[in-house]
């Protein structure tokens, strides 16, 4: 049985939370809602924050356990366009919103902790397998429709496969710790 997206975001996001909270770290949502998952600072340095974007893949599905997206809604398109955003923008604005994505891939128990250069890295790295699929190419198209980027851990591309080259970001926080100047 497949759970509802936003279902998968909920359990993603508790584990998530619960994890930095482990690790001793103060977890809040920003209120009001900005696109960004978590502010997480510590008891040594309050007034430091990181922002987070916290990006899960329900742990039903059989065969991507650690194939995540970044999506961009309608919504959010209509938006740029009447802001004279270009389409391929959007999702850039997306990275660059927040200081680490957390990929939690329930199925293996791991999260992967990734700046935004080393998010950038992994779409680019995605693009190499998935730039033909429509839903991945950022044009405004009328009608216009939601869009995404792939953030496929286990995406096939030549040389050193992605997981291996991002291996170090499995289940290490130590980044993220000195972002907060711990």
């Amino acid at each position: 049985m497949k759970l509802p997206q936003n279902e998968t975001g909920n359990v993603t996001e508790r584990r998530v939370k619960e994890k930095l909270e482990l690790i001793g770290l103060i977890v809040r949502k920003p209120v009001p809602d900005v696109g960004i998952d978590y502010l997480v600072s510590s008891v040594k340095n309050p007034n430091k924050f990181a922002k987070i974007q916290v990006k899960g893949r329900n742990p039903e599905l059989i065969k991507t356990y650690r194939c995540f997206q970044l999506r961009v809604q309608k919504s959010e398109l209509r938006l740029a366009i009447n802001s004279g955003i270009q389409a391929n923008e959007t999702w850039r604005n997306k990275v660059l919103m927040v200081d680490f994505f957390i990929l939690d891939a329930v199925h293996y128990d791991e999260m992967w902790i990734l700046s935004q250069e080393q998010t950038f890295q992994l779409i680019s790295l995605n693009e190499l397998q998935y730039r033909s699929r429509p839903d991945n190419i950022f044009q405004y198209e009328d009608p216009l429709k939601s869009k995404q980027k792939e953030m496929n851990l286990e995406a096939q591309v030549p040389g050193i496969p992605i997981i291996k080259r991002l291996g170090s970001c499995q289940n290490n926080f130590t980044p993220l710790l000195n972002f907060l100047e711990i």
